[in-house]
């Protein structure tokens, strides 16, 4: 399987980008490498170093701008949103599509579930993605 962007949101912090992970009520965690955790964030709530999954907790008033990678592809000839990969278990190194037009009543695809009101959506190989653009946006500052 080819490793393809997905669609997430990027946080600066002291002029660098970090993925975004998870958000509350004032705050926000990103996702770091594990050597990066115990220096370079002396504003840290919260944090972890495992190798596996290193992410620091940050109050929102020293995160400078939110940029939003919108990840988009054709999938047996239907358009798609690359929304998440598959990183563990059987289906480690597919992507998680979502279906990138008006809500129809049925699945665009057999293969896809949800429904009308909340989309369809499928796991997918993502060797079978085709016409991938990726576009950027930028808030200018959080809101």
């Amino acid at each position: 399987m080819r490793k393809v962007d997905i669609s997430t949101v990027f946080y600066e912090y002291r002029g660098r980008y970090y993925e975004y992970r998870s958000a509350g009520s004032g705050w926000v965690t990103i996702v770091v490498s594990g050597e990066q955790v115990s220096d370079c964030f002396p504003d840290a709530i919260e944090q972890s170093s495992d190798a596996d999954d290193a992410w620091v907790k940050l109050p929102l008033q020293v995160i400078g701008d939110r940029r939003t990678r919108t990840v988009r592809a054709v999938w047996n000839g239907l358009p798609v949103f690359i929304d998440d990969r598959i990183e563990t278990g059987v289906d480690r190194g597919d992507v998680v599509v979502r279906f990138d037009g008006l809500h129809p009543v049925e699945s665009p695809h057999p293969d896809f579930q949800g429904n009308q009101r909340d989309g369809w959506w499928g796991i997918v190989d993502s060797n079978e993605l085709h016409s991938i653009d990726v576009e950027w946006d930028s808030s200018g500052g959080l809101q």
